[in-house]
């Protein structure tokens, strides 16, 4: 937000919307020039994303149109600049959200393990776990396959998960 690239774009688009004869453009730059003043980054945007843009329906995201403030090559641009400032935003926000949730996830696994172990019970991705354990190996998967062959005539594979990687292993 403090970047000198963005100041001058927007100090320059709030001149020019001061500049204007119209009540409504003028005071949008007025409001522009007040949000670059200030010292928050995440107020600043806002009030900024304020004066150009109108409220939008949404709650949760800004998602308000463009003020019709007048045909300006710079007020586009700065336009421009805040809605890919503000996509940058939400995009960091929702990694931050997801590095959250795979913490979260990891740390329920880990419960769900030790409940398991504790209890004594095995699910169904524990049982194809250990199947691949037993026929990955080199000396015990010929022994299983044999003892397999000599007992089972028939298999019936039920509710095969053909997007599972470990089944088709």
């Amino acid at each position: 937000w403090g970047s000198p690239a963005v100041t001058d774009l927007l100090s320059e688009a709030a001149r020019t919307l001061g500049a204007s004869d119209k009540k409504r453009t003028s005071e949008a730059g007025a409001a522009l020039r007040e949000a670059l003043d200030m010292a928050d980054a995440t107020q600043g945007f806002d009030a900024a994303w304020n004066a150009l843009f109108t409220k939008g329906t949404s709650t949760t995201q800004r998602n308000g149109t463009p003020r019709k403030l007048g045909e300006m090559p710079v007020l586009a641009d700065a336009i421009e600049l805040l809605q890919q400032m503000d996509l940058h935003g939400r995009q960091e926000e929702a990694h931050d959200d997801h590095a959250c949730m795979v913490r979260l996830t990891r740390q329920l696994l880990h419960c769900w393990r030790d409940l398991k172990r504790e209890r004594s019970v095995a699910d169904m991705a524990d049982l194809e776990q250990c199947a691949l354990a037993l026929l990955s190996d080199a000396e015990l998967s010929g022994w299983v396959q044999q003892r397999l062959d000599a007992q089972v005539r028939h298999v019936l594979i039920d509710e095969f998960q053909d997007t599972s990687p470990l089944q088709w292993h």
